[in-house]
């Protein structure tokens, strides 16, 4: 079925997620609906974008927003999702970043995991730049654990190149994010 009216808002609240979609997709006998957001944006162009050009993008329109008090509005643009019904699990798909504190988190399969209560899944080899406006710090191979719109946690690799020009790789068992 499909919204009349554009998007609508839909409230995931085993999840504690709310997001706008204007298309859905009910299989009954799977207990299972998928969601689409057919209207926010030319999704051919977001697909060419590197990521240093996708954090300075206007994502909007599709943003799926935690409203678990402790996660300070934490949100993500996708423009599908399959939501299991039986297992209150939330699938999104082609996700392509999510903002925490001064990093651009990137998960490589463009997948997140939302359990029940906000419970998103840790992303695994996922790219992490660090800080948004200097984009100077690119992390790779990385496993992050997003607690809340201002917090993660991290483990990753890092090219540190000396004076000499020559590239050392550095591997980060804990990064993370300070009270400043």
């Amino acid at each position: 079925f499909s919204s009349t009216g554009g998007t609508s808002l839909v409230e995931l609240p085993a999840n504690q997620y709310v997001c706008y979609m204007d298309k859905f997709e009910w299989m009954m006998d799977d207990e299972k609906i998928s969601l689409y957001n057919t209207l926010s944006v030319d999704t051919l162009k977001i697909g060419q974008l590197s990521y240093s050009e996708l954090i300075d993008a206007d994502l909007r329109g599709s943003e799926f927003i935690s409203m678990h008090p402790k996660q300070d509005s934490l949100e993500f643009f996708s423009l599908k999702a399959l939501y299991d019904l039986k297992e209150n699990i939330l699938y999104a798909g082609d996700v392509k970043l999510i903002k925490v504190a001064d990093a651009a988190v990137f998960p490589v399969d463009g997948k997140v995991t939302i359990r029940k209560n906000a419970q998103m899944e840790p992303l695994v080899n996922a790219v992490i730049i660090a800080d948004t406006i200097r984009k100077s710090h690119v992390i790779y191979d990385a496993t992050v654990t997003i607690q809340s719109r201002k917090n993660y946690r991290a483990s990753g690799k890092y090219d540190y190149t000396d004076e000499l020009g020559n590239v050392n790789q550095i591997l980060f068992d804990n990064i993370s994010t300070d009270s400043s």
